[in-house]
C-alpha cells in the first residue's frame, strides 16, 4: 500500500501546484485590485504606493516566485481589503462550507441510493418510472434555479423557512437540498444501473435459489458490489460539493468559502482567491486518495496498487 500511496501523494502535490499556479496567473488577468481598492479622489502617488506595498510593480515572474516562497512558508499574505491574513479569512469560513457540503452529501446518500435500489428491484414499475423522471429533472435543473424555486415556495409563499443566512437547522435545509439536487439525481441513476447489472449475475440467482432472504441478497450481495462502481462517483461528488457550493452560497447568502471566493473575485483580492482555491484543490486530492483506499473495504479482493 505504501508503494502505491507515495507516488499518489507526489502526483497529488504536483496537481495542487499546477492548480494554484494557474489560479495565480488567472487572478492577475481579471484586473488591477488597486482600481477597486483606491478611493475616487486618490492621487497617482498614493495608488503607486499601494501597488508597491502589494508588490504589484514587480515583474510577474518575481511575484510568482514570492508567492511560491510564501506557500512553502505557509504565508499566504494579507487580504487587500480587510488587511487580515488571507489564510485566517478562508479558515473562518471553512466550517460553514463543510457543514453545508456534508449535509448535502448525507441527503445524496439518503435519497439517491435507496430510491435507486428500489427502482432497480422494481424495474419497469410505476415507482421505477417516477424515479427515472425525478432523476432526469434533477440533473437537468441548474442548482441556482432550484434554489430560487425553493425560496419562492417554502420561504416566500409558505413562510416555513428563512431565505438566507446561517443560524439554526432551519437555515441549512434549503441550501442543503439545493446543493444535493444534482448529486442525488445522479446517484439515483448510477445506483439503479449498477444494481441492474449486479442483479443479472449468476451468483445472485444462486443466492436466491439457496433460499436466502430477499433483503439479505439485496443488501449483502447485490448492493455491496453495486456500490463498488458508485463509490468513485460519490467521492467525486463529495469533492465537488465543496467547490460547487459557490453559487448556492451566493443565492442563500451562506457565509462560506464559496461566497468569500465570489466576493474576492469581484474585488480582485488575489491572496484570498489563491488560498480559497488551494483549500478546494487539497480537498479534491484528499477525497480521491480516500476513495482509492475505500476499495479495499468494499471488496477485499482488490488490492490498492494492483494492476487491473
Amino acid at each position: 500500500m505504501a508503494a502505491h500511496l507515495i507516488p499518489r501523494l507526489l502526483q497529488s502535490i504536483a496537481v495542487v501546484f499546477v492548480v494554484v499556479s494557474l489560479v495565480f496567473v488567472g487572478s492577475r488577468l481579471i484586473g488591477d485590485p488597486i482600481e477597486a481598492y483606491a478611493a475616487q479622489n486618490a492621487t497617482e502617488e498614493s495608488i503607486a504606493a499601494q501597488r508597491e506595498r502589494l508588490g504589484l510593480l514587480d515583474p510577474l515572474i518575481v511575484q510568482y516566485g514570492n508567492f511560491l516562497w510564501g506557500v512553502v512558508r505557509l504565508d499566504f499574505g494579507e487580504s487587500i481589503f480587510t488587511e487580515q491574513p488571507a489564510w485566517d479569512e478562508v479558515m473562518s469560513r471553512l466550517w460553514a462550507t463543510v457543514q453545508l457540503s456534508l449535509a448535502a452529501f448525507i441527503l445524496i446518500l439518503a435519497i439517491g441510493v435507496p430510491i435507486g435500489v428500489l427502482a432497480a428491484i422494481r424495474r419497469g414499475s410505476i415507482p421505477d418510472l417516477i424515479a427515472r423522471l425525478i432523476a432526469l429533472v434533477g440533473q437537468a435543473m441548474p442548482n441556482f434555479w432550484l434554489g430560487l424555486l425553493l425560496i419562492f415556495v417554502f420561504a416566500v409563499q409558505l413562510g416555513w423557512l428563512p431565505t438566507s443566512g446561517r443560524g439554526g437547522f432551519e437555515n441549512l435545509v434549503l441550501p442543503a437540498i439545493t446543493l444535493a439536487g444534482f448529486g442525488a439525481a445522479a446517484a439515483m441513476r448510477l445506483t439503479r444501473s449498477g444494481m441492474l447489472e449486479v442483479l443479472s449475475n449468476d451468483y445472485i440467482r444462486t443466492a436466491q435459489a439457496k433460499g436466502l432472504a430477499g433483503r439479505t441478497v439485496i443488501l449483502r450481495h447485490a448492493l455491496r458490489n453495486a456500490l463498488l462502481g458508485l463509490v468513485t462517483v460519490l467521492g467525486i461528488m463529495l469533492a465537488q460539493l465543496l467547490a460547487g457550493s459557490i453559487i448556492v452560497e451566493v443565492v442563500f447568502a451562506w457565509p462560506g468559502v464559496g461566497r468569500l471566493i465570489f466576493r474576492s473575485i469581484s474585488l480582485r483580492d488575489f491572496p484570498v482567491i489563491q488560498v480559497g482555491v488551494l483549500v478546494i484543490a487539497v480537498w479534491f486530492v484528499v477525497v480521491n486518495i480516500l476513495v482509492d483506499l475505500s476499495y479495499n473495504i468494499l471488496d477485499p479482493r482488490i488490492r490498492v496498487g494492483s494492476e487491473t
